[in-house]
């Protein structure tokens, strides 16, 4: 009972100070709007426009009108904007002023080796300034002339019978989209500022348990009947649940007002945060008991949660696949809770880092080394009484 009245009393003091409690709830709101607004171009898909090109057909025969005809397609449309031009001087120059991507040129013989059985290529001319778009148009190209290749060797094969050129939809075209599988900017720094705002409430627990240990009151608090592993038990739990309430209220803001993705698995979120809450709880007592001063403590646990969220791409994305990045990355305990939450909310379809663990092994993770650092805390506490 004793443990719960403690707890109660440290969450209930902690929603007292309106300075501390507007700090540590509208700092992390006013950054996801901040964040998400200005960096959300890093998260939106870029639609490629149609290609410019310029097209010159020497070829009278059969094959070289064919072409001609491919390039009208409603498919291929959608891709390139083709301009007839009469001369390979005119087309070099649209090329040349960056008027088209690239010069498409039927040979004057391009039906006639076809038709004997012998290869021929359409050629191309491209600019030196756009290596993507190149490639776009050379993958089209090469597409058509294999094509071209295989059907009049077949038709070399099979001279008796006459080949008919059917068109055929292959392929079923569906649109892809990437809404609700991957997050916009203000979803990416929802995350990241819920769990700048967990790893920050550290301080607060250093602060509650340096009173027991450094300040003047800690030898009236020692006096009292309640058992040392009362007072610590509920000083642990009141500051968990304190950080969970402030957790709650930012994903609620964020999901109300700017409209934030956070998924439909709220059970499986509120386990990552509760366990994110005790390593920050334990996290912060520890550095507390090993400085020997609050006020120090705080500024200690400011400076690493600050290089933490740094390193876990909370303040920028850091996209990698690298994996000695990958493995720094995974230094910064906020990456644990971050690539949780990550899994939770888009169901395993977003990752731009390589990740080590399942959704369970950060978690597991996180009470590992919450579970490390409270035997190093009680390590250095029974010193320190002694």
């Amino acid at each position: 009972m004793n443990i719960f009245y403690i707890a109660l009393n440290t969450i209930k003091r902690n929603l007292r100070d309106k300075k501390a409690l507007l700090s540590s709830i509208l700092m992390p709101i006013l950054m996801i709007i901040i964040l998400g607004t200005a960096l959300n171009s890093r998260f939106q898909s870029t639609e490629l426009d149609k290609l410019d090109i310029c097209y010159l057909n020497l070829d009278s025969g059969t094959l070289g009108k064919e072409f001609e005809r491919f390039l009208e397609d409603d498919e291929i449309k959608e891709i390139l904007n083709v301009k007839v031009v009469t001369s390979i001087k005119e087309g070099e120059k649209l090329v040349n002023d960056k008027k088209a991507v690239s010069l498409l040129l039927v040979p004057q013989d391009y039906s006639e080796k076809l038709e004997a059985g012998k290869e021929s290529a359409i050629k191309i001319y491209n600019t030196k300034y756009a290596d993507f778009k190149n490639t776009i148009v050379e993958n089209i190209v090469d597409a058509y002339n294999s094509a071209g290749n295989t059907i009049m060797a077949i038709a070399k094969l099979n001279s008796s019978n006459s080949l008919n050129y059917i068109r055929y939809k292959a392929v079923d075209e569906n649109i892809l989209s990437t809404e609700g599988n991957s997050p916009r900017g203000i979803d990416y720094y929802a995350v990241a500022m819920l769990v700048l705002a967990i790893m920050s409430s550290a301080g607060f627990a250093g602060d509650v348990i340096s009173e027991d240990y450094f300040y003047d009151v800690s030898v009236r608090i020692k006096s009292t009947p309640i058992k040392s592993y009362e007072r610590l038990l509920g000083k642990i739990i009141g500051c968990v649940f304190d950080i969970f309430i402030k957790a709650v209220i930012i994903i609620v803001f964020s999901k109300l007002v700017y409209k934030v993705n956070w998924g439909n698995n709220f059970g499986m979120i509120a386990i990552i945060v509760i366990s994110a809450a005790v390593f920050s709880t334990v996290f912060g007592m520890f550095v507390a008991m090993v400085v020997g001063n609050g006020n120090k403590a705080s500024g200690i646990l400011n400076i690493l949660n600050n290089v933490f969220t740094f390193g876990a791409g909370g303040y920028a994305v850091l996209l990698t696949r690298e994996l000695g990045e990958s493995v720094m990355m995974h230094l910064s305990p906020n990456f644990y809770p971050q690539a949780a939450l990550f899994n939770v909310i888009y169901s395993n379809n977003y990752s731009v880092n390589i990740h080590f663990f399942s959704t369970f092994g950060y978690i597991s993770m996180l009470w590992a080394a919450a579970v490390l650092l409270f035997i190093g805390f009680i390590t250095v506490e029974r010193r320190r009484v002694r």
